[in-house]
């Protein structure tokens, strides 16, 4: 008798690389990045980045005046 060895399943992280993977294969990563949903999401992030970044700076000028 000979004992097969199992391949392990496969992560999160491995399947989403794959599904990366097949998405450059079949083009559609292209679509998905030309999404409009994709594009009102780093609108998103970019407002959120800069609220953060001001709220930090103003925090620090706070700091340092109660110094």
């Amino acid at each position: 008798m000979s004992q097969r060895t199992r391949r392990p399943t496969p992560n999160n992280t491995e399947k989403n690389m794959l599904e990366l993977i097949g998405w450059i294969r079949n083009g559609e990563l292209i679509h998905k990045l030309a999404s409009p949903y994709f594009w009102l999401a780093m609108a998103a992030t970019a407002i959120a980045a800069e609220y953060c970044v001001a709220a930090w700076q103003t925090y620090m000028v706070n700091a340092k005046e109660d110094q």
